[in-house]
């Protein structure tokens, strides 16, 4: 068996390694990404912010991908983000490499495409933002109901489809097993069934 000391501080040296490799890349980076901002028009701190749109977004795509992405749709949105991310910033460092070298210049479709870059990764980042930080608080309220009904007693269940029943009837909306089971936080076959005893309990009354 492995020594738990020797495997923390494995596990410590993994990740000071990993913020390493993270920090000089981004430093690497954005040093040309910093480089193409003032070559296509912004300047002073201004082209600073080029890298930042850029990789930051292709860090934070990556994260909600491999951790807080909920569903299926989710993950492969915020895969395409990070991936798209990590191309833009590929190309950039690229394009500015080529320049200083000498092979290209910084034409007119450069600039038009760097210029593009801020709005679009903005418009993704809000995206991923809600998708990520919203769905799933739906998700945990969902979950929350779920626990809060089955710790429940059966009388309890009763007198809460009673409300459910009272607050549909009262906002005109149709008294089905989905729509208790959806305010209940339960299956349409709960809903269904508590449907029938709250009827079978007014039939015997």
């Amino acid at each position: 068996m492995r020594n738990q000391s020797t495997v923390r501080a494995a596990q410590i040296t993994v990740l000071a390694g990993i913020a390493a490799v993270i920090a000089a890349a981004f430093g690497l980076s954005a040093a040309e990404l910093n480089q193409l901002g003032h070559d296509a028009g912004w300047s002073g701190y201004w082209a600073m912010l080029f890298p930042v749109t850029i990789d930051v977004y292709a860090l934070i795509s990556t994260l909600v991908w491999l951790v807080l992405a909920e569903t299926p749709e989710d993950r492969r949105q915020a895969a395409a983000g990070a991936f798209a991310a990590v191309g833009i910033s590929i190309a950039g460092n690229t394009v500015e490499h080529l320049h200083q070298a000498g092979v290209i210049p910084i034409s007119w479709p450069v600039v038009v495409a760097a210029s593009a870059v801020p709005p679009v990764v903005m418009a993704l980042a809000i995206h991923v933002a809600v998708r990520a930080l919203a769905v799933p608080t739906a998700i945990e309220s969902g979950k929350a109901e779920k626990i809060a009904w089955a710790g429940l007693d059966e009388p309890a269940k009763l007198a809460r489809v009673r409300d459910v029943i009272d607050t549909l009837t009262a906002t005109g909306q149709p008294v089905t097993g989905r729509t208790i089971a959806e305010h209940l936080g339960t299956t349409d076959r709960t809903g269904r069934t508590y449907l029938s005893k709250i009827a079978l309990t007014l039939t015997s009354e």
